[in-house]
């Protein structure tokens, strides 16, 4: 999902330049696809775990899914009031960071906003693997670019000037390439992982990879954005 995603947004963007070009009212063809894969995904995701009201935790003991989580909606709600109204400060913080420092837009929004952002998926990925929660951290890590993803959807209905993806600057492309890089290495280790032991080692071949590759990328986007 988040592969073809990345890749639907990229290429429209490199052929919507001038604004025009499969574009019909404000909505591109782009958006609707990320926003139907997004559902069409979920919802196929869903079906395939076949969610019942009692499921048994890796130790064996039964857990239920009625009456235990009431408590703690009102936090959950109580969490993303904040994460919301953090987000309208942080969009105003970077685009002064932006303008004084002369980095860049992309630049500025493709590591420190992107890094702040995601700060609470970091904490709930480093608790869900206390717990022994692997695949929930991984569904956490990778679920945040879907939707982040399905977001653009909601963005190109906002900008009333047409597309906005007619708008992005050429370090877009180097962000949109990077991320499905990085995704095509993660998928690789999905696949090879089973065959290969790295029980004694503190960090795999894929981990290294995609923290040079990531390094590597923001600094030529940022040689780029500040250029």
């Amino acid at each position: 999902m988040v592969l073809s995603m990345t890749g639907i947004v990229m290429i429209f963007a490199a052929l919507n330049q001038n604004g025009k070009l499969l574009s019909p009212g404000s909505i591109s063809f782009a958006s609707w696809a990320v926003i139907i894969i997004y559902i069409a995904g979920s919802w196929k995701l869903f079906r395939d775990e076949h969610p019942s009201g009692r499921k048994s935790n890796k130790t064996g003991e039964t857990i239920s899914s009625q009456g235990t989580v009431s408590g703690l909606y009102p936090r959950l709600i109580f969490s993303i009031v904040l994460v919301v109204a953090g987000g309208f400060w942080l969009a105003w913080a970077g685009r002064e960071i932006a303008e004084v420092t002369q980095w860049g837009d992309s630049f500025v929004g493709a590591l420190f906003l992107a890094l702040v952002t995601s700060l609470p998926e970091m904490s709930v990925c480093l608790a869900a693997i206390r717990m022994n929660c692997y695949d929930m951290a991984l569904g956490n890590i990778l679920g945040s670019n879907i939707f982040n993803l399905g977001i653009i959807f909601w963005a190109d209905l906002a900008y009333r000037r047409g597309s906005i993806l007619s708008e992005v600057a050429p370090p877009f492309y180097i962000i949109s390439g990077l991320g499905i890089t990085l995704l095509l290495i993660l998928s690789a280790a999905f696949m090879v992982s089973s065959d290969l032991k790295f029980k004694k080692r503190i960090i795999t071949w894929d981990g290294i990879t995609i923290i040079v590759l990531y390094l590597a990328g923001m600094y030529w986007l940022f040689h780029l954005s500040s250029g």
